[in-house]
């Protein structure tokens, strides 16, 4: 299995690569914007993306693309850039403690192997993880850590670059709605320093376009995408934002009724 890291605005702050094992490390590729400064100084190799993908999203269907030409195995992971990786107490599931170099080596093997089973399984986020009981979680919300089975995507014809933000949750749906289950890996967590944090997807990911990868979201995928309002608490300065609620269990359930 491949890992991507796509990094924007972040060159002499990558805390992934440095939560990462060095046998990690080793299958690590950076993925960057055209234009992007100082990419000498990047620990691992660099791919540079064309002159007209300026989203995330355009960056991700890159990736797969550039994967799939490759022929290096069907099995990818993409990373965000600010991502610290954790495992669950034994004394106390519902808490977590860092994770061992040991510990994240079976981690990513954990998921390579189920990717033979699932075509998207996530790392589950650590927001709300301690209500988490089972190994697995079924058909869930993937987020930061996403992992895909590229001969899947492109059987179902599955794509990123439909929206300029929200395009995980996009893909997974298109999955789900094909009639493929996603899962979360959730023995092990990962978590970010802060959402919209200075560089990556915030260098462009305006409350504007935010509200408007959510609608695109909605539009793609009713009834399973409802629009909400919310308050934040310290990402967007404390703004109100528009974003979903997904019903990920309903979206593949009805790929099961139209057979």
């Amino acid at each position: 299995m491949k890992i991507y890291i796509p990094t924007r605005s972040r060159i002499d702050k990558q805390i992934t690569w440095n939560s990462l094992t060095p046998k990690l490390r080793a299958v690590v590729m950076f993925v960057v914007n055209h234009n992007e400064k100082g990419t000498e100084h990047l620990p691992g190799p660099v791919i540079r993306c064309p002159r007209n993908i300026n989203s995330i999203g355009g960056v991700r269907q890159y990736i797969v693309d550039y994967h799939y030409k490759r022929k290096v195995g069907p099995h990818l992971i993409m990373l965000d850039d600010d991502l610290r990786f954790f495992i669950r107490r034994n004394d106390d599931p519902t808490k977590f403690q860092r994770i061992l170099d040991t510990e994240l080596n079976e981690c990513f093997t954990t998921v390579d192997t189920l990717l033979h089973s699932y075509p998207n399984i996530g790392i589950l986020h650590r927001e709300g993880a301690n209500r988490v009981g089972s190994p697995i979680v079924e058909c869930t919300r993937l987020l930061r850590a996403l992992a895909y089975n590229v001969t899947v995507l492109r059987k179902v014809k599955a794509r990123f670059d439909r929206l300029i933000v929200m395009e995980d949750f996009d893909v997974a749906l298109q999955l789900l709605r094909a009639g493929y289950k996603t899962c979360a890996v959730a023995e092990y967590v990962q978590d970010q320093t802060g959402s919209n944090a200075p560089g990556g997807c915030s260098d462009y990911r305006t409350l504007k376009r935010q509200a408007e990868g959510a609608k695109g979201l909605a539009k793609l995928h009713a009834p399973f995408v409802k629009l909400v309002v919310k308050k934040t608490k310290t990402a967007w300065g404390g703004a109100t934002r528009t974003d979903v609620t997904v019903r990920w269990k309903d979206a593949y359930a009805s790929s099961q009724q139209e057979k």
